[in-house]
């Protein structure tokens, strides 16, 4: 299994005054990594993966941060975030 940590490139809340969701802020978090082994091996993939995660949680995480994203069994099996928290990974020291 790999460890995909991502980096926090944006995030967003947006408190919401009307509606069934009133009285609640959402959050978008804007996150940025490397693609899996499996697109690598089947796909020609160059950059890294952007993509955006929804709740309604503000999971303290702050812009910069490298985080692991914790996905849970929502809905008719859709995943669902659970939780967002930072990583502290390793220094590597440059080769010589």
């Amino acid at each position: 299994m790999e460890n995909n940590y991502y980096k926090v490139l944006g995030i967003m809340k947006r408190p919401y005054t009307e509606g069934k969701n009133a009285g609640k802020t959402g959050c978008t978090y804007h996150l940025s990594g490397s693609f899996s082994s499996y697109d690598q091996d089947t796909a020609d993939v160059s950059g890294e993966r952007v993509f955006s995660e929804f709740a309604y949680k503000d999971f303290g995480v702050q812009v910069g941060d490298t985080v692991d994203v914790v996905y849970g069994k929502g809905y008719q099996d859709k995943a669902v975030l659970e939780n967002i928290y930072p990583v502290k990974v390793p220094f590597k020291e440059k080769e010589k």
